[in-house]
């Protein structure tokens, strides 16, 4: 994993040590050479002396981490748990060979990786793989007594700024719909509504005898004249 670089309080590696050496027995020992390559006694003490450092060295600059994860812990900040990845994919069997195939839950699926390698993804529950398309699809709310057909043979009125394709051609050919807007209930849909009064005596009259029914909205407010309204209802 690529992250941010710890910070290092001395940044020598071996190899720098042991130039290091080389440069300070010009100065002290000139008479003696430091050969790592072809070392005597004196060059193999230097080398086992550069070895130590340079463990002193790197314990060293695992200080500041240390000190980090300290200052967490008294501040009582912890990690996030790990939980794994998730994304969508889309199964399609070979056209024209099989006309469907059960795919159980922990089924492998290999992702495109990086450099370290495929990744590898579970599906979560069992499903059904086939080559069958969606070719209708109703939005339907009982709150708002709507019922939308969103795709399909039935052409609602659709809001402004919803294009909807020309039918195809062939009836097995899934129809295209640029643009779906689910929960929008405010377009005019394709259901219709009937108010049935029941009751075992009230409706008990002779022929041609008037009934007045008076109907008010939770508001209180009379729906006389929206219930005149012939375009909408049928009494």
């Amino acid at each position: 994993m690529r992250g941010k670089k710890p910070y290092r309080i001395d940044a020598r590696q071996k190899e720098d040590l042991h130039a290091q050496i080389a440069e300070l027995a010009v100065s002290y020992t000139p008479e003696w050479i430091f050969d790592p390559n072809d070392p005597d006694i004196g060059s193999v003490l230097a080398m086992l002396y550069a070895d130590q450092m340079a463990g002193n060295v790197d314990r060293l600059n695992q200080v500041i981490e240390k000190y980090r994860v300290e200052l967490v812990n008294l501040l009582n900040i912890g990690l996030l748990p790990a939980y794994p990845a998730e994304g969508v994919c889309v199964l399609n069997p070979i056209q024209d060979t099989i006309p469907g195939i059960d795919v159980p839950a922990g089924a492998k699926i290999f992702g495109g990786g990086s450099s370290e390698g495929a990744i590898i993804f579970e599906t979560r529950t069992p499903l059904h793989v086939t080559s069958a398309r969606i070719r209708d699809i109703i939005e339907v709310s009982g709150a708002f007594g709507r019922i939308l057909p969103l795709l399909g043979n039935a052409a609602p009125a659709y809001p402004t700024g919803l294009e909807r394709s020309a039918p195809p051609e062939d009836e097995d050919a899934p129809a295209v719909v640029r643009d779906i807007r689910l929960f929008d209930f405010e377009g005019k849909g394709v259901e219709t509504h009937s108010l049935l009064l029941y009751h075992e005596n009230v409706f008990d009259v002779p022929s041609r005898t008037g009934v007045l029914i008076e109907a008010f909205s939770p508001a209180g407010e009379s729906l006389a004249e929206t219930f005149a309204a012939r375009d909408r209802y049928r009494f």
